[in-house]
């Protein structure tokens, strides 16, 4: 997992911690960021849920 991966899971995580989005609605609003690292939504949230469990 690239560097820049993890960063985007952590900003994601903040962003749900700090603002109290769910963790679609952090994933949706990181969506841009996530298309420039080859992955969608969904593929983003999953990588999100994986680290949180």
């Amino acid at each position: 997992m690239s560097l820049a991966i993890i960063k985007l899971i952590f900003k994601i995580i903040q962003l749900i911690l700090e603002e109290g989005l769910s963790i679609s609605q952090a994933c949706f609003m990181c969506s841009e960021q996530a298309s420039k690292l080859g992955l969608d939504t969904a593929e983003t949230e999953k990588l999100v849920r994986d680290r949180l469990e």
